[in-house]
């Protein structure tokens, strides 16, 4: 018996040639070649085509019905197949279509962040800037607040002074030896010392309490010695205006020391004196030391 002769393309219908190409077909379905997955379908299915030919027909004629029946059901897998590959190939396209949309949605939305990040940084630093000008001009207020209660406080404490600050003045009440030391002030003073020549005076009523008005006031009379040692210096025991130099020691109710000086002014006459004035100086207070 000769062997059958061997064709070029019997390889085509192996089940192995089958394997294959729905193995290519499975690779295209799944990188989305769907062109190419439908023709290596349609190379499986001519290749079972062939493969049912040679089992069927070609052996056994009688098996018309049979080889009928196997075309339709491949034609109807490769046809399945196909109608199958087209939907998935639409809905791939639908996907696609929408992850486009999608990402030109999320790149306005993208542009719309950025624009508004811009614009809330802008009025972040513009924010800044108004709260730092804020800040500066409580600092100014606060600084002229405080410059203000300092000036309130000093006039204040100057005021508050002024109620303290002797106003006090000696006057030559016309009789001779004799001069009063009166209190035009708002508050009480103390006489500590009178100096003549730069001599502490004994008087009895010293210290002596100045209340304000004339009528608190305190008379200062020199005493015997005191006017014999003036008119002593006076040529032949006559003189006009003779010069005398006087202070007065003050102590205020805020505990302040005062020196109020003033010249003693002499008219003597055969050594006895017969006129008298008084010129005033300024008071000023005493540095504790």
């Amino acid at each position: 018996m000769e062997d059958k002769k061997r064709s070029l393309f019997d390889w085509a219908d192996t089940p192995w040639t089958v394997a294959a190409l729905l193995g290519v077909w499975g690779v295209s379905m799944g990188v989305e070649e769907f062109f190419l997955a439908n023709v290596f379908m349609v190379l499986a299915g001519a290749s079972c085509t062939v493969r049912l030919y040679k089992d069927s027909i070609q052996v056994r004629p009688s098996k018309n019905f049979a080889f009928a029946l196997g075309i339709v059901i491949i034609l109807a897998i490769v046809g399945v197949d196909i109608r199958l590959t087209a939907k998935k190939k639409a809905s791939s396209e639908a996907k696609e279509g929408e992850i486009i949309r999608l990402t030109g949605e999320v790149g306005r939305l993208n542009g719309t962040v950025e624009k508004q990040s811009v614009a809330l940084k802008e009025a972040q630093a513009h924010t800044d800037q108004h709260v730092s000008d804020i800040q500066d001009e409580n600092k100014q207020l606060r600084a002229s607040i405080d410059k203000k209660d300092a000036a309130l406080v000093s006039i204040a404490r100057q005021q508050f002074a002024l109620n303290f600050f002797p106003q006090v003045f000696v006057s030559d009440n016309g009789t001779p030896n004799e001069v009063a030391i009166i209190n035009n002030g708002k508050t009480n003073a103390t006489i500590t010392e009178i100096d003549v020549e730069g001599l502490p005076q004994e008087a009895s009523n010293v210290p002596a309490r100045l209340t304000p008005g004339p009528a608190g006031g305190v008379r200062f009379t020199l005493n015997d010695t005191v006017r014999n040692i003036i008119a002593s210096r006076a040529p032949g025991g006559n003189a006009v205006r003779l010069p005398v130099d006087c202070a007065v020691q003050l102590t205020t109710q805020d505990k302040k020391k005062y020196l109020l000086g003033f010249t003693w002014l002499f008219d003597l006459k055969d050594g006895a004196v017969v006129k008298t004035a008084i010129i005033d100086r300024p008071i000023v207070e005493v540095t504790q030391p």
